[in-house]
């Protein structure tokens, strides 16, 4: 692939060390997810494919928590803020604990991440797939 659609380790390095808030998924970067999704297979070491996951991870799920609030008619079951924030923040620790290597499941973890509503369409179905795929550690 072209190294201008996928990120190189320095961009990767460069992406981490910016503080949480300041960092921004470029077209590059997401496309070292792309190519997991795609092969199944990491480039990069997993650290610093990590955080890009984690973040791109939270994104997905703010989104949804957003799409989630319903203005008429009865809230969805297990659908409260706090309840959401609580699960975005276990789904986080669960991918920040993945220390020792990337998850057995990584391939299908990015297609989720990269393409959310391909199979999904509601906050609360998107985090129980997020969660099982983090809690696979071993075939």
């Amino acid at each position: 692939m072209a190294s201008d659609t996928i990120a190189d380790e320095d961009q990767l390095a460069s992406y981490n060390s910016c503080p949480k808030g300041d960092r921004r998924v470029t077209a590059a970067v997401r496309g070292v997810l792309v190519e997991a999704a795609t092969t199944g297979m990491l480039r990069y070491p997993w650290p610093l494919i990590r955080e890009v996951l984690a973040d791109m991870m939270e994104e997905v799920l703010q989104e949804f928590q957003a799409e989630a609030h319903v203005e008429v008619g009865p809230a969805p079951a297990g659908g409260d803020s706090e309840d959401m924030r609580r699960v975005r923040s276990e789904l986080a620790a669960q991918i920040a604990s993945c220390t020792r290597g990337a998850p057995w499941t990584l391939q299908r973890l990015c297609e989720v991440v990269l393409e959310p509503r391909k199979q999904y369409s509601r906050f609360q179905k998107l985090a129980q797939a997020l969660e099982k795929l983090l809690r696979v550690t071993t075939v």
